[in-house]
């Protein structure tokens, strides 16, 4: 399973807030492990 994330912002200046900008971005990777820490199958039904 993939996750995608994105971290966007606001900044508050003196006057107000302004425009929003991304920060960062991730991707995170899951991933069924055996019980030696090794990538498995998942069952699919």
């Amino acid at each position: 399973m993939n996750i995608d994330l994105e971290v966007w912002v606001k900044p508050v200046k003196e006057h107000g807030v302004g425009e929003r900008f991304m920060v960062c971005d991730a991707t995170f990777n899951y991933v069924a492990i055996d019980t030696e820490s090794r990538p498995r199958a998942i069952e699919q039904n």
